[in-house]
């Protein structure tokens, strides 16, 4: 193998240590419903009782420089009222 090679193997295990320490999960129970954030390498998710309910997807990794998203739903309560979350 040569140094171009070795070097592209070293970028592919990078890029997946990467994604591994970005990859994070957070998830509540609120008055039984289950919502879920999700943060990956290139998008972030809201998801209520298990669906998408927003997601924003990043076009590249300089957009890392601003770690946040803001993402939005709303979750529809038993008593007929609903909560934007």
């Amino acid at each position: 193998m040569g140094f171009k090679d070795d070097f592209k193997r070293e970028m592919r295990n990078v890029v997946k240590d990467v994604e591994k320490e970005i990859h994070k999960t957070w998830k509540i129970d609120y008055k039984g419903h289950s919502i879920e954030t999700i943060n990956q390498i290139k998008e972030e998710q809201l998801k209520v009782d298990g669906k998408t309910v927003d997601k924003k997807q990043r076009k590249s990794l300089l957009t890392y420089m601003f770690p946040y998203s803001k993402l939005s739903g709303i979750l529809e309560l038993q008593d007929n009222n609903s909560m934007g979350i």
